[in-house]
């Protein structure tokens, strides 16, 4: 059976990332790493049961479909799936990439203030 790349996403996931924004709790203290933890590993197990069935499709070699190229995104992502959470199971991993933004913004924008 043949899919549609942006068919792929189950309706459920919307609920999930409801739940990501508990990580400024375990910033601010008032939620334990552990209870943190407790909340999104059924998110981790979600995410890694969809790029487990997308990865399982059979593509073929050279194929350029964009069925073919999610499925070799989610093979490539399941080879490096545990550094997908890092930041949760290591204490003082930023859980946001809101720092790296901001060290980078200047630059982004400085092209379009300067070449405009």
């Amino acid at each position: 059976m043949r899919y549609n790349s942006y068919k792929t996403t189950p309706a459920s996931l919307p609920r999930y990332n409801r739940s990501l924004p508990v990580g400024h709790r375990v910033r601010d203290r008032t939620l334990e790493r552990t209870q943190f933890i407790a909340k999104v590993e059924p998110i981790c197990q979600a995410v890694h049961d969809l790029l487990t069935e997308a990865a399982d499709y059979t593509v073929a070699d050279g194929e350029k479909t964009l069925w073919a190229k999610t499925v070799r995104t989610c093979r490539q992502l399941l080879t490096v799936e545990p550094a997908l959470w890092l930041f949760i199971t290591v204490e003082g991993i930023e859980l946001t990439n809101n720092a790296a933004e901001q060290v980078i913004r200047p630059a982004v924008l400085w092209p379009c203030k300067n070449l405009s």
